[in-house]
């Protein structure tokens, strides 16, 4: 089966950027982690990242984000782009120095498992002088303020710099416990720019999904994908418990996963396993 995976990788490539799901049944589209999913394997065509600088018209200086390119990534074709955000002790390295992105990418995109896809990694802090040794009062409003900077900066940076698909359904925004809830706060607050949304670990404190969402029915209608999670042995797992059982009460669609282990990277590492084998299909 090895010899097929370039084939079944070239196949995901070209079905998933023309919006089609390819070969795989409903109970096959996510596949389970495996041993040493997040481990380099011979054999693996690995993607390549890299740092990009952008200007910060918010914070007044250039700022660093991380991009990670799909294995056989082909200039001449526009790719889907995933939003990654990390937590308060973090910065936009976190994914590539802690989370194991490449070598769990890589593996998926071996086997066939996932839509090419960028992946950026932004620092979800908009100041200029806040970095994790800051105060948590000071870090929290750098996150917020984040907000206006992926908007009105950041995507367009990334749509003007890369080759990617310019629309919603191109779009997905995920996080890791702070950015977990800046995904919630900014991807449920513009469901016309994301129609992709993944929560890992949230933390609070975080809107009702009330203040998140005006018109719940068409929210569920708009979004391609709500994931939220946490481990069971989070010390946060409140905060997403009651998050989802709110949206439940709101009939709002989503994904609800509680799995095991606490607020760590084993635990997100997984859900980003689980993830992007699901966006943009």
């Amino acid at each position: 089966m090895k010899t097929l995976r370039p084939f079944a990788r070239i196949l995901a490539g070209f079905f998933g950027l023309l919006g089609i799901t390819w070969g795989l049944n409903a109970e096959e589209q996510v596949r389970s982690p495996s041993r040493h999913f997040d481990r380099w394997q011979d054999g693996v065509q690995h993607g390549r990242v890299f740092t990009e600088e952008y200007p910060s018209r918010r914070v007044g200086s250039r700022r660093s984000l991380v991009v990670y390119q799909p294995p056989g990534y082909t200039p001449s074709l526009r790719y889907p782009v995933l939003y990654l955000l990390h937590g308060m002790s973090d910065d936009e390295t976190a994914w590539t120095r802690r989370g194991a992105l490449e070598p769990i990418l890589d593996n998926l995109y071996s086997d066939g498992r996932l839509v090419p896809m960028l992946v950026v990694m932004p620092n979800g802090r908009a100041s200029r002088d806040v970095d994790v040794e800051s105060s948590w009062e000071r870090q929290a409003e750098a996150f917020v303020a984040f907000e206006e900077e992926l908007l009105d900066t950041v995507v367009p940076f990334v749509e003007s710099r890369f080759r990617v698909l310019p629309d919603r359904e191109h779009r997905a925004l995920a996080g890791v416990s702070m950015g977990a809830r800046q995904a919630l706060r900014f991807g449920l607050s513009h469901s016309d720019r994301f129609a992709w949304v993944g929560a890992f670990s949230p933390t609070g404190p975080i809107p009702s999904p009330e203040q998140l969402l005006p018109r719940p029915a068409e929210l569920s209608s708009r979004l391609r994908l709500l994931s939220l999670s946490v481990g069971d042995q989070d010390p946060v797992s409140s905060v997403a418990a009651r998050f989802h059982e709110q949206l439940d009460a709101l009939g709002v669609r989503h994904q609800w996963h509680r799995e095991s282990g606490g607020h760590t990277w084993m635990v997100w590492k997984r859900d980003l396993h689980r993830f992007a084998q699901e966006v943009f299909r």
